[in-house]
């Protein structure tokens, strides 16, 4: 089995998804598993959302949420892609894990 993992710089911008998908249509024939995580920077954001002693601060989370979401529908729309697959999973993400708004 060959697992193609992506992911950072990796997945930064358009042309590092050209990369991407130009490393993996060379193994296509191989059935890789690819797996893709955060873009470049995306980790990061998150954590900063966060208040320095860990507790959850709403505003910070709304706010790197509309920031996340602007970065990944603009990059969607650069690569030719659907924006608005991005909705179901934005929608579960503002209501948090309890399914009530708590995440934000």
């Amino acid at each position: 089995m060959i697992v193609m993992k992506f992911g950072g710089t990796s997945v930064a911008d358009a042309d590092a998804l050209a990369r991407l998908a130009a490393i993996v249509r060379v193994r296509r024939l191989d059935r890789p598993l690819v797996v893709v995580s955060a873009l470049a920077g995306v980790s990061d954001q998150l954590s900063q959302s966060c208040a320095p002693d860990g507790t959850r601060d709403a505003a910070r989370v709304r706010a790197a949420i509309d920031a996340l979401e602007r970065r990944h529908r603009a990059l969607l729309a650069e690569v030719g892609g659907d924006a608005e697959a991005l909705d179901p999973w934005l929608d579960a993400l503002r209501r948090g894990p309890d399914g009530d708004g708590a995440s934000a």
